[in-house]
């Protein structure tokens, strides 16, 4: 796996926005009639967007985003750069849609959110960067308040789609409607993985993929000989951790790390959707789902089914489980379930929203966040 962390950021953006002020105004970024709208988010949404496909090009490809900036991806000929940009501006204005809305409806944030936002501004950021974070700040023209503002606009918008869909909404959405969609729309199964590639993403070499492929072939027949596929995980599988193979020099916090895995994968498996994301976050940030191949078995198996599969990187031998032999497995996924079946109203609401909101972009003030000047803000690469 391609190796991506945090670091620090030279001034550079700080020194752009600085030459590009004399050539327009670039104290705001859009005007809706007589309201002019900060640059500071904008800043944000250039940099993590940036920054979230960088990181998926060379954690897939090994490449970089600006090896394809240029290329064009319709048969317009437009310019990913071109297409990038514009997902930059929607989501600023979505943005501000949500904050105004937010205002409007006379909604606020509890107190577990405003910690929340809190915990995660000063972790996931004053904490992670250190010294360097003021610097950051500046050069996306934002204060930390402001920047936690940015942090709260998910639960803001939650807050929004509740008051619309949730308990006692217009549109109210049942509980007895997110069950039927959980029980067609997910499953749940257990797995022994066998890469076929290093961390770094090189094939093995042919000796060691035969090995793989053999204890892909034991794993399947640990099941064939009518016995739990726990045993087949903890004998063979790359994803469970056997004690005697962990660094010697763990602490605490990564041996408790290593056990939840170990538990996870033995007790829980993992709970995908169709689509095949099982993860979230994985998918947000990195675009990772499971290959088709596995989801299309999954979803036209049994419970108990088990099957083989050979993908470029990895064997994996699966079984179908229950889903809902634990009621967890739905609770974690209600929050994707309703976002699901909100997401077509809630979608036009929001254009209804935004047509009605005469924008214009300020062109001096977004050329200066255009994504082909911008270098790294929130990670880095290393080889």
């Amino acid at each position: 796996m391609k190796k991506i962390k945090l670091i620090s950021i030279c001034l550079v953006a700080v020194l752009l926005v600085s030459l590009l002020a004399a050539c327009g105004d670039t104290s705001y970024i859009m005007s809706v009639e007589n309201t002019k709208y900060p640059v500071g988010p904008y800043a944000f949404y250039a940099y993590y967007m940036r920054d979230t496909y960088d990181a998926q090009y060379y954690y897939y490809y090994g490449s970089r985003l600006t090896d394809v900036l240029n290329s064009e991806i319709d048969e317009n000929g437009t310019k990913f750069y071109e297409a990038l940009n514009q997902s930059i501006q929607e989501q600023y204005i979505a943005y501000i849609i949500v904050s105004e809305k937010f205002d409007q409806l006379g909604l606020t944030l509890s107190e577990e959110e405003i910690a929340a936002v809190e915990e995660s501004y000063q972790t996931g950021y004053v904490e992670s960067y250190g010294s360097e974070w003021p610097a950051k700040l500046q050069a996306m023209q934002l204060t930390a308040e402001e920047f936690k503002d940015l942090l709260a606009v998910n639960y803001k918008n939650e807050a929004i789609v509740d008051y619309y869909f949730g308990e006692g909404g217009e549109k109210e959405i049942f509980d007895t409607d997110m069950k039927l969609t959980f029980n067609s729309n997910y499953a749940r199964f257990k797995y022994v993985v066998l890469y076929k590639v290093d961390g770094d993403g090189n094939t093995y070499t042919t000796d060691m993929l035969l090995e793989q492929y053999d204890k892909a072939k034991a794993a399947l027949a640990t099941l064939d000989e009518g016995k739990d596929i726990t045993e087949a995980i903890m004998l063979y599988s790359d994803d469970y951790y056997n004690e005697d193979e962990l660094p010697e020099d763990l602490t605490d916090t990564d041996k408790e790390s290593y056990e939840l895995q170990n538990t996870s994968v033995l007790e829980d498996g993992l709970v995908t959707d169709k689509t095949g994301i099982f993860n979230e976050q994985l998918y947000s940030y990195y675009g990772y789902t499971l290959d088709s191949q596995l989801v299309n078995w999954l979803f036209a198996a049994q419970n108990g089914d088990y099957t083989l599969i050979e993908l470029s990187d990895a064997y994996w031998v699966v079984q179908k489980c229950d889903i809902n032999e634990k009621e967890d497995y739905y609770e974690a996924k209600k929050d994707a379930i309703f976002s699901d079946l909100t997401a077509d109203d809630i979608s036009t609401l929001y254009a209804q929203w935004k047509n009605a909101m005469p924008y214009v972009f300020n062109d001096s003030a977004v050329k200066v966040f255009d994504v082909r000047g911008l270098d790294p803000m929130f990670v880095n690469f290393e080889e």
